[in-house]
């Protein structure tokens, strides 16, 4: 039986025209490789370019039947273009266009403008990927993060989505405890969704409570869940575990299947994906490392071609002919060097913790070519000793025997104020 609310959200829709229905049974074709799906992404597709063409003075002189004629933007290139990119059709009603900001955890925010259609086809995409990742309409929903009366959703929003927000302000001892009573209490089948360094950092506290929370699923977003922590959290929670691809600026890229595996199904039915090779814009080969540059086919208040999001990763085929992203490999501006100047993806680090089982929390710093810091939350007072000396050793193997290492204890690593919490830093 469904809940209630799955009823009445559904009924409004199509009180409405049922204009997310529509949306969503096209991203359930398009995702299940239905007959017709293909050719109809198609036409989404050439219908933006078209669009772009005629409506924004940015793209007035590509040729909409070639994507290869429209630049492909960074973050960057669009805050100096926003008005250029600025569709003629919302000029006059700006203001009541939906905006998503970044956080600027990169260095640099940015803002973007939605129109209705998009926000439709966001909300569309979020019940859909929501759906096949275990979540009903309706069912309790705990979304973990740091809540401000900046982000703060409307109580009757609130009530009407059967939302918590848990508020994670601090992730030590106290805040796992809270974290613990509020599953305890709360009886009612729930799905819950967090950072992944949000997790990361609450799994060692509750490791040892026993267990028996009700939870559908977890997911997690904004970073890659590192697959040991993965693991530990399906132990523990005894549940999927999935962790997503997304950003402001867009929405919903990809998620991982409910099954488990660690690949990200992409979400083909909202985005065109091209996957470029680093230092060109030529379509990398299957296998490579390479820029995820994604094309927004609903956003025409201020059309989105060819954006490189700045992340790298890796596509394959599958058996069934899809393309499916098997790794993502961070951002690139959290990409590390050697000393002589060859490129390492950040996960080198985190698959090298997954070794000292007793820290707590790291972060890693690399200030330039032979500079490099690391901070690190132990458990207990004598590791440090013991793990600086054999730390030290292991990154000089991977960085170069010129660098030079400097190892900190940290009673907490701080977050941002989104409640991310950053593992990699890199300067250079």
């Amino acid at each position: 039986m469904k809940n209630i609310r799955y009823y009445i959200f559904w009924l409004v829709d199509y009180l409405k025209g049922s204009k997310i229905r529509k949306h969503y049974k096209e991203i359930e074709s398009i995702y299940k490789s239905e007959p017709g799906s293909v050719k109809q992404k198609n036409n989404r597709l050439f219908d933006l370019l078209t669009y772009a063409t005629q409506n924004t003075a940015f793209y007035k002189d590509c040729v909409a039947q070639d994507l290869s004629t429209y630049p492909v933007l960074t973050k960057q290139s669009i805050m100096r273009n926003i008005e250029a990119l600025f569709s003629r059709e919302y000029a006059d009603i700006r203001e009541s266009l939906k905006t998503m900001t970044t956080s600027g955890s990169t260095g640099t925010p940015l803002k973007v403008y939605q129109n209705v259609e998009k926000f439709r086809r966001n909300k569309a995409d979020l019940l859909f990927f929501y759906k096949i990742g275990g979540y009903d309409i309706g069912d309790r929903f705990y979304f973990m993060r740091t809540w401000t009366k900046l982000n703060r959703k409307p109580v009757l929003s609130r009530f009407f989505e059967n939302l918590k927000e848990f508020n994670l302000i601090n992730l030590d001892i106290e805040g796992a405890n809270q974290f613990t009573e509020s599953m305890v209490a709360d009886t009612r089948p729930k799905v819950l969704l967090a950072y992944a360094s949000t997790i990361h950092a609450l799994m060692d506290k509750i490791r040892n409570v026993n267990i028996n929370w009700s939870i559908k699923a977890f997911f997690t977003g904004a970073e890659e869940l590192p697959v040991n922590i993965k693991n530990q959290m399906q132990e523990t929670f005894r549940c999927p575990v999935m962790s997503r691809y997304s950003n402001q600026e867009c929405g919903i890229l990809g998620q991982q299947p409910i099954t488990g595996e660690n690949f990200f199904r992409l979400n083909e039915g909202s985005y065109h994906f091209e996957f470029l090779k680093i230092g060109s814009d030529e379509n990398a080969e299957e296998g490579e490392k390479a820029r995820i540059v994604v094309t927004d086919l609903f956003n025409k208040a201020m059309p989105i071609i060819r954006y490189d999001t700045g992340d790298i990763g890796v596509f394959r085929i599958d058996e069934e002919g899809k393309r499916i992203l098997s790794e993502i490999n961070g951002r690139y501006t959290d990409f590390l060097k050697t000393n002589d100047g060859k490129m390492l993806s950040p996960h080198v680090i985190t698959n090298l913790m997954w070794e000292y089982n007793h820290i707590v929390q790291f972060q890693f710093i690399q200030e330039s070519l032979t500079a490099f810091k690391m901070i690190l939350k132990c458990a207990g007072e004598e590791d440090i000793i013991t793990i600086a000396k054999d730390l030290e050793t292991k990154l000089r193997d991977i960085f170069g025997q010129k660098s030079v290492i400097e190892i900190i204890r940290a009673d907490e690593i701080p977050s941002e104020k989104s409640g991310k919490r950053k593992y990699i830093i890199s300067k250079v």
